[in-house]
């Protein structure tokens, strides 16, 4: 309740194809999810990257303007990983 007041999008991993990755395609996507979400109204969004791509993504999201702000761990309970 205590961002009732505040329109915000938490994005889940975005997906680059192969193809694309090293040709802005990152980027380009990210800055049209970045104008969409501001055309909304959106005041606040978190988007995430697995950490395997972190030397990759962490730049590009500082790029967009965006700064870390949170660490979540997972822990798979079964043969999941």
């Amino acid at each position: 309740l205590h961002y009732k007041s505040c329109l915000q999008a938490q994005m889940d991993i975005i997906y680059v194809e192969p193809n694309s990755r090293g040709l802005r395609g990152g980027r380009c996507l990210g800055e049209h999810i970045k104008h969409e979400h501001q055309r909304r109204g959106v005041k606040f969004m978190t988007m995430g990257y697995k950490v395997v791509h972190e030397k990759y993504m962490r730049d590009l999201l500082i790029q967009m303007g965006m700064s870390p702000f949170e660490v979540t761990y997972g822990l798979w309970f079964d043969d999941q990983s």
